[in-house]
């Protein structure tokens, strides 16, 4: 179901990696988050540890599709009176495999991660300062629902591969 959808956009690992801009949230700390230590094998030829990484990138690679799910989700239902932040955590913690993705979907999800956090500013000065207007929830709305478009063009795109099976 979900566990090969990436693999066809996956290059190798000899890559360069994407030379683009970081953005953060200002809810999220700033410290790097730490990376498991990968077992070797008892008889230390490495095998096992090729497939603990490549365990741990379907597993990553899983968490980062139900983030995407849980955003388009989100970004849909959100046009009331309160603004409700979008998750980056699994976009953040999961920059290795992404690396390894079809440029041109790095390039889409690059571009929407970018629009989730201009939201994510929002809803922070929002509730940092107690404050909303009818214009910052006039942007918030049309930005929710341009997030949701695009995801559902990435998700639902057969050129992207991220359709379920």
């Amino acid at each position: 179901m979900w566990g090969s959808i990436f693999s066809k956009h996956l290059k190798p690992a000899s890559s360069e990696p994407s030379a683009s801009t970081s953005f953060r949230n200002p809810l999220e700390s700033r410290e790097p988050k730490e990376q498991p230590e990968v077992p070797q094998s008892a008889n230390g030829s490495g095998e096992t540890s090729v497939e603990v990484r490549d365990q741990q990138g379907k597993q990553s690679m899983l968490r980062l599709l139900e983030e995407l799910d849980n955003n388009r989700k989100t970004a849909r239902s959100s046009y009331g009176s309160k603004l409700v932040p979008l998750q980056t955590d699994v976009w953040d913690a999961s920059q290795s495999i992404i690396r390894t993705l079809d440029p041109g979907l790095r390039r889409d999800l690059e571009s929407v991660y970018a629009d989730i956090r201009l939201l994510n500013q929002l809803v922070w000065l929002s509730s940092e300062f107690h404050r909303s207007s009818r214009a910052m929830l006039s942007q918030y709305a049309d930005l929710s629902l341009v997030i949701a478009k695009r995801l559902d063009e990435i998700v639902e795109s057969p050129r992207s591969g991220l359709t379920p099976t």
